[in-house]
């Protein structure tokens, strides 16, 4: 890929020089309820940030003019019911995914929070145009064969931050 991005919610001035991040932050779903920087994580605020990732897919997609993405990797780690946070519709989309499925943009959004809540693990890849992927704590990974540089300012403004950086699952 000619270009790629760490896409993540950790600002970086607060890594060390070898690239730590040392702020007291949330990093992972299961951590709602607990509380970082004397403030209590809920699931609203969960929320708005994985919009933030999904939105950023999104914006890379409509660069490309592409309306689906391939899985390639995929791992389910365990099974998945309906509750307050999982939807009938992300139930479906664990229960039928498979390796090698192109997921249509419609769906992505629920295929994402899927893998940002640790339910699924997988790439996301469109031949040599584009790929997504995500690593523990929130980190996510585009690569892309065009700059996207529109992408990139809305990313950006939304409030994640955006940093060249070679993905560590190519």
């Amino acid at each position: 890929m000619k270009f790629c991005w760490r896409i993540t919610k950790y600002n970086p001035k607060y890594r060390n020089e070898n690239g730590v991040f040392l702020n007291d932050e949330w990093c992972i779903y299961s951590e709602i309820g607990k509380t970082f920087n004397s403030n209590r994580f809920d699931f609203k605020e969960y929320a708005r940030i994985e919009k933030l990732y999904i939105d950023a897919i999104e914006l890379f997609m409509e660069c490309h003019n592409i309306a689906s993405l391939q899985i390639d990797t995929l791992e389910k780690k365990r099974k998945l019911k309906k509750d307050i946070h999982n939807t009938d519709d992300m139930v479906q989309v664990f229960q039928n995914v498979e390796d090698g499925d192109w997921v249509e943009q419609a769906h992505i959004k629920d295929l994402c929070k899927l893998i940002l809540r640790d339910k699924l693990w997988y790439k996301l890849k469109y031949s040599r145009k584009m790929f997504v992927h995500f690593g523990w704590d929130f980190y996510m990974y585009i690569g892309s064969s065009l700059a996207c540089d529109k992408a990139i300012t809305v990313i950006k403004e939304s409030g994640l931050f955006v940093e060249l950086f070679k993905s560590p699952y190519e």
